[in-house]
């Protein structure tokens, strides 16, 4: 199986509904393989990076709105992140009195800690 979304779950109409990540781990569970290429697994970072002419990693910002997938899948890639505070981790940030902190504690490891942040992106 190929799954571009690892997410378990995501926002539906009534609320969480299963997400594609939910199905391939189902299929794991049953014995089959699953090769993981959206974000953030390798593949996607990779392809996008090849796009863009091989430049070096550091040289490119991931910007997103996920410690998990963004960040994380940045990081992991050698690449430059920016976490948009406006996102999917809003409610955790926007009750912070400490925002470093919030953030810092949100990210739990340096590998999901972004180089900057951002309140929101609008374009």
């Amino acid at each position: 199986m190929l799954c571009a979304n690892p997410d378990l779950v995501m926002f539906g109409v009534a609320g969480l509904i299963p997400a594609p990540g939910a199905l391939a781990a189902f299929y794991q569970s049953l014995g089959g393989t699953v090769l993981f290429v959206g974000k953030p697994h390798p593949p996607m970072f990779t392809a996008a990076r090849d796009q863009l002419g091989r430049p070096a990693p550091e040289r490119i910002l991931v910007i997103g709105d996920s410690l998990d997938h963004d960040i994380a899948g940045g990081r992991t890639a050698g690449m430059l992140t920016l976490l948009i505070g406006s996102g999917a981790h809003r409610a955790t940030l926007a009750q912070a009195h400490d925002l470093p902190q919030a953030i810092k504690a949100a990210a739990g490891a340096a590998a999901r800690m972004p180089h900057w942040t951002m309140d929101h992106l609008t374009w």
